[in-house]
Order: C-alpha cells, then sequence, then structure tokens
C-alpha cells in the first residue's frame, strides 16, 4: 500500500489528482481516477480498494453505542427484577 501511495505522491504534486482521500470509502472512486488516468494499474486499484474495505471492517470492531450497552443492560436488569417473586425484594 504505501509503495503505491508513494508512487501517486508525485502525480499529488503535480495536482493531476487530489491528495488520498481520509475517508475510506471515497477510496474506491480516487483509485478508479487514479487507474483511468493511467497513474496505477488494476493490481494497484484492488491492493487499494482491499484496503479500503479492511480499513472499514477494522473501523467496525471499535464502533460502540454511546452508553456502551449500558442502557440494554439496565433494561434487563429491570425487567429480571420485575420477574422476581416479591418475598426476594422484602
Amino acid at each position: 500500500m504505501f509503495e503505491i501511495e508513494h508512487k501517486l505522491w508525485d502525480a499529488v504534486k503535480a495536482k493531476q489528482i487530489p491528495p488520498m482521500p481520509q475517508s475510506l470509502p471515497e477510496l474506491d472512486a480516487w483509485s478508479a481516477a487514479c487507474e483511468a488516468r493511467g497513474l496505477i494499474d488494476a493490481n494497484e486499484r484492488q491492493v487499494l480498494s482491499d484496503y479500503a474495505r479492511y480499513g472499514v471492517e477494522v473501523v467496525k470492531v471499535d464502533d460502540f453505542g454511546a452508553d456502551f450497552g449500558m442502557l440494554d443492560a439496565l433494561k434487563k436488569r429491570q425487567q429480571a427484577l420485575a420477574n422476581e417473586p416479591e418475598e426476594i425484594h422484602a
């Protein structure tokens, strides 16, 4: 990946293409434009596509709700308490 990025750096400096997008979903369109201009070949474009796809998967690992699931846990606890016999709460 870094070899491809380095290869494209001259084209970015010459303003032939915009810099590599930081948004992984936008990377596919950017790499298609690079291939259309003859700056990379189909294999290199596939590497960039794989990089974007794997990057999206990695980000999903750290995709937590704002409450880290605490609201769901609290609701389950309240339901469990509501279903317990009365003598346990006395």
